[in-house]
């Protein structure tokens, strides 16, 4: 009987090691588990903010072509009156001339 309360012991001491290595690697599967979900997260978050960022990029080369064609309408036109200015001065001058 005296061999058996020291094996006993020894018995749950061994138990309750595995018990806390057990808890222990349980806190690191959780934790490791939360940290992949959180990695998961962000990659998805930034790969949404990425797609938004090309969403964003069409609009503005779109805009930007938008507004380059504008400029280019407005020189056209810019140029035109440019030259019925030009062509009303000449008129004007051979008007004056005639009247004199």
């Amino acid at each position: 009987m005296s061999d058996f309360y020291p094996r006993y012991l020894a018995t749950i001491k061994a138990f309750n090691d595995v018990k806390w290595k057990a808890a222990g690697l349980e806190d690191r599967i959780t934790k490791t588990e939360s940290s992949a979900k959180s990695s998961e997260a962000k990659a998805e978050k930034e790969k949404k903010e990425k797609e938004e960022m090309a969403g964003e990029k069409e609009k503005f080369a779109k805009r930007v072509a938008e507004l380059e064609a504008q400029l280019a309408e407005a020189k056209l036109a810019r140029e035109q009156m440019e030259k019925e200015k030009e062509e009303n001065g000449s008129n004007q001058e051979e008007v004056e001339r005639k009247r004199r």
